[in-house]
């Protein structure tokens, strides 16, 4: 059997999962000669646009990418939508040969490396944040670290996108552990960057917005969702206001949690200080255009978000939860934070609303150092898990 005659399937709970992380994985594949499956839920299709989603279909179909329609759930789903799930994904299984799959998304890598073993079919699981992590929440450990030790061994490849992960993959039975450095993103796009064209976009993004130049600019990027916790920034911001501060705080993403930040937005008299924005393709402009990049989530496998505003030069305070310490490695690029600490987080916008302009360009040391999650890097480092199971 030549390279034209196999097939791969890529199995995520959610649409966005491919859309976000996957498509490069899938061109790669491709160019290798092999046929692409696609298993996820398109029609609740997770943190993107309806166009967005609409727009993938379009690309998979493009790239003579089948894909199907599993009706996963969220989270861990409910006894009657898995089981739904798992005969779904299991006649895509029956009536398709794969020579491994590669699951993502909790919900999607459990039934995704279930019905694949079933059909004996190796599985390469790319973790982007294990729920069980040194100082997480106690019921991460009690369900999702057994759950995990047990399906390790139902799973040929564990891909891990951060240093915390990679300790805690070591020591479950997986066959092999495997270290990138999350999705990539353009990081020596971003250096290329010229200074009289981040200050065109901070313009351009500032009148859009209407923003006043001398306004103080922070921004969080990421689905509207508990796990992101922009609420501790409206409560910080809460207790800035009373000190008489009132910076802007600009939120770009959709999600579930859009309507409970509205209603706290006008409870804590917010209003003329924090916008969402909404889905937006511009997130490189909006880091020009702002002051601070603020990223308080509970728990983070890597943070592209972040990784973006960092490499755009936007300074951050970034959760000490997760993967965003591995790139947040020097004081110039930022600080972390204990996303649950509202009171250290308002004392920490305060010091960089005081210190505004003393921001200077990354040092040659900072961009050696961030170069490694750039997407050449990271995909070249997951050809290299991909040969290793073909």
């Amino acid at each position: 059997m030549d390279n034209s005659e196999k097939s791969v399937i890529m199995i995520a709970s959610t649409a966005s999962m491919i859309w976000h992380f996957n498509k490069r994985n899938i061109k790669s594949l491709i160019q290798r000669g092999y046929r692409v499956h696609v298993a996820a839920n398109f029609k609740e299709y997770g943190a993107m646009s309806a166009s967005e989603n609409e727009n993938l279909k379009k690309w998979l179909n493009d790239n003579n990418v089948k894909w199907h329609q599993v009706d996963f759930g969220r989270r861990l789903g409910t006894i009657s939508g898995n089981i739904k799930s798992i005969r779904q994904l299991n006649r895509v299984f029956s009536t398709n040969e794969f020579d491994f799959s590669h699951v993502h998304s909790p919900l999607g890598s459990i039934i995704g490396r279930l019905v694949s073993k079933f059909h004996k079919v190796d599985s390469i699981y790319t973790c982007h944040g294990f729920h069980f992590f040194p100082g997480g929440p106690i019921s991460g450990w009690l369900v999702f670290y057994p759950l995990e030790w047990v399906f390790a061994l139902l799973t040929h490849t564990v891909v891990v996108i951060n240093s915390e992960d990679e300790m805690l993959a070591n020591e479950m039975p997986y066959k092999r552990v495997e270290r990138i450095f999350g999705n990539g993103t353009k990081v020596r796009q971003s250096f290329e960057v010229i200074e009289s064209d981040k200050i065109r976009n901070r313009q351009s993004v500032r009148k859009e917005l209407e923003l006043c130049d001398d306004d103080f600019v922070m921004l969080s990027v990421g689905e509207l969702s508990v796990r992101k916790n922009h609420i501790v920034v409206l409560k910080a911001l809460e207790v800035l206001k009373r000190q008489g501060i009132k910076p802007k705080y600009l939120i770009a993403g959709v999600g579930s949690n859009r309507e409970y930040l509205v209603n706290k937005i006008e409870e804590l008299g917010l209003d003329g200080q924090v916008s969402l924005l909404g889905f937006r393709t511009d997130i490189r402009n909006l880091n020009h255009a702002s002051d601070l990049f603020v990223f308080p989530s509970l728990r983070e496998g890597l943070g592209i978000a972040g990784l973006d505003a960092v490499s755009d030069g936007l300074y951050i305070l970034g959760s000490k939860y997760g993967g965003i310490k591995d790139y947040v490695f020097d004081e110039t690029i930022g600080q972390l934070i204990d996303p649950n600490d509202i009171e250290k987080l308002a004392q920490s916008i305060k010091t960089r609303i005081e210190n505004r302009h003393q921001n200077g360009p990354i040092s040659s040391a900072v961009k050696t150092g961030l170069l490694q999650f750039d997407e050449q890097q990271t995909d070249e480092k997951m050809r290299n898990v991909y040969r290793s199971i073909l």
